[in-house]
């Protein structure tokens, strides 16, 4: 109720931007307006709707359909240790390839992120740094604007020759909290980073957690459960 009546304070400048920026702080600023603790013009604070990615989209995918058609995907990241970053890898003449990192930045990374459904990008990682890739580099000296639906719009240097997969680029996305974190945990272990893993799951209109069978477990599930948890990669997967 307080925090309801207390009156919003306001940033100093107005904010111009062109649409392309990875980040709100690399807009340029615009006028001088008033003291933060005064109304601006209107006194209304901005509002605004986003429109979730297809991996954050509610279930069903009511409304979302015409947004999100399934197609195969042209581009994935590979080699992270949680959810939203890896190497770049795009799909081309049925292959899949690396994007060479020269001149790899924030925007060209945004371009990767909002793609696969993520926010912006919170970094551009160039040098193999999240692991070479294998097969071709698709891509060198990529060049987005920002306004692109995918890194495979963007513009590209076809003459560069001679990149090796020690300069793949990779991504780190700004990644939605959807609590997909909080449907899973660990229990029974020696410390927070291993255990029994237990799942919460729907029964009969109420959440209850169980767990889960050992027939056909991995190190590739194991996987999947420790970068659901931000926990980086498996070390071992016991049955």
């Amino acid at each position: 109720m307080f925090a309801r009546r207390r009156k919003p304070t306001y940033w100093d400048f107005s904010v111009n931007c062109t649409g392309s920026e990875a980040h709100l702080s690399s807009c340029k600023l615009g006028q001088i307006l008033a003291l933060s603790n005064e109304t601006c013009a209107g006194g209304m604070p901005v509002v605004v709707s986003c429109v979730p990615g297809r991996a954050f989209a509610p279930t069903p995918m009511t409304g979302y359909r015409k947004a999100f058609r399934q197609e195969q995907p042209l581009v994935r990241l590979r080699g992270g240790a949680i959810v939203g970053e890896g190497r770049v890898e795009i799909l081309k003449n049925g292959e899949w390839g690396t994007i060479c990192d020269d001149n790899w930045n924030l925007l060209s990374a945004t371009v990767v992120c909002r793609e696969l459904g993520f926010g912006s990008a919170k970094e551009a990682l160039s040098g193999g740094q999240l692991g070479q890739g294998m097969g071709p580099v698709h891509m060198n000296e990529v060049q987005c604007s920002g306004f692109e639906k995918s890194i495979t719009e963007c513009s590209l240097n076809k003459d560069a020759l001679g990149c090796s997969h020690e300069e793949d680029a990779a991504v780190r996305c700004n990644v939605p909290a959807m609590g997909f974190e909080q449907r899973l945990r660990l229990r029974g272990g020696r410390n927070p980073f291993e255990g029994r893993v237990e799942v919460l799951v729907e029964r009969n209109g109420s959440l209850v957690w169980g767990t889960v069978c050992s027939e056909g477990w991995r190190t590739m599930e194991a996987m999947v459960v420790c970068r659901q948890l931000g926990l980086g990669f498996a070390s071992s997967a016991f049955q």
